[in-house]
């Protein structure tokens, strides 16, 4: 006997995560798609955050020691190193902190982890295209082209290039309250760090 068809993408499940909805006992229903435009943007928020901090430790000094170099020349190389970074934890987990916090992950069309060129390709273009190479308010501007596209195409470049599939679970329980703290934290430090920046530069 057939299960009932269901109009939601669905995979079966043999453990009961938290993360099913309603339908058919033992199925969760996957994200896929337009529907990951926001979470895909927290997860990147969040994973630059993260990035940040660490990358933070060679990129003060480098600022107080060097101040003819422009802050977002620093940055823009530290996301540039991001990406070598990004395509292993793809390869070796297929989530960065940020997307699993997020439930999602990114696979190859059979659901297998990237190998490493895929996966650096795929991190390249997202620095390239996806961020501005970290340049302010190019990467405002890439942010939106890119939200704009996910939601009319259902597909980004560099997934569709290397043929990788981004998807999973609805967030429900303390993943979703994790989720929502991440991103809140990432926002504030976001902003607050603009503001902060904009205000020493009105000062010197």
């Amino acid at each position: 006997m057939q299960d009932p068809p269901h109009p939601d993408p669905l995979l079966p499940s043999e453990v009961d995560d938290g993360t099913s909805s309603s339908g058919p006992a033992g199925w969760i229903y996957v994200r896929e798609g337009a529907e990951l435009a926001w979470p895909r943007f927290w997860a990147r928020l969040i994973d630059v955050l993260f990035w940040s901090i660490l990358f933070g430790v060679v990129a003060v000094p480098i600022i107080l020691f060097f101040p003819m170099i422009p802050e977002f020349v620093v940055f823009s190389l530290g996301l540039l190193l991001y990406a070598f970074v990004e395509a292993a934890i793809l390869m070796s987990f297929a989530a960065t902190p940020g997307k699993w916090v997020m439930g999602l992950s990114v696979t190859d069309a059979d659901g297998a982890p990237l190998s490493y060129r895929p996966a650096l390709r795929r991190s390249l273009d997202v620095y390239l295209r996806g961020m501005g190479l970290g340049i302010p308010f190019l990467q405002l501007i890439c942010w939106a082209i890119g939200y704009d596209r996910l939601r009319k195409h259902d597909v980004m470049w560099w997934d569709e290039r290397e043929g990788c599939r981004v998807s999973g679970p609805e967030l429900h329980g303390w993943k979703k309250v994790l989720s929502v703290v991440l991103v809140t934290a990432a926002l504030v430090l976001w902003l607050g760090g603009g503001v902060l920046q904009v205000l020493s530069e009105a000062g010197t």
